[in-house]
């Protein structure tokens, strides 16, 4: 067993290396947690690739990756809920993380019809009146 738990030892640094741990001093505001993952090499390369060229440590580089990755995917869900009639625009809003004005430029983008009807108003008007 000595050789198995060597390989999960070298196993374990190796996935800790490529770890992101954001350590800036304008990052250091919010509570910082450490994710551990795997990538794939290519993966690997193009990150260090591309932080090189924006002069920025990998770490910087890849929270900024997942947040704006984030911030699309909550964009694509909540218009995905929209469209779907699931939830009225203010609450797509809500769920991006937009304001009304932005995802309403969305949705001609998106090719997505504005829908409205008196429940929506409705309830619009009482969210905006708090």
């Amino acid at each position: 067993m000595l050789g198995v738990d060597l390989c999960e030892e070298v196993a374990e640094r190796s996935i800790m290396s490529i770890s992101a741990l954001v350590t800036d001093q304008v990052t250091r505001k919010c509570p910082q947690q450490r994710i551990v993952t795997e990538l794939p090499a290519k993966t690997l390369k193009e990150i260090e690739y591309w932080s090189e060229k924006e002069g920025t440590e990998r770490s910087i580089f890849l929270m900024g990756l997942i947040e704006e990755g984030l911030h699309e995917w909550k964009m694509h869900k909540a218009l995905s809920m929209y469209k779907d009639h699931r939830v009225t625009l203010w609450r797509a809003a809500e769920i991006a993380g937009v304001s009304l004005s932005e995802l309403l430029a969305e949705l001609p983008k998106q090719k997505i019809i504005f829908q409205y009807d008196m429940a929506e108003l409705n309830e619009d008007l009482e969210f905006s009146c708090g």
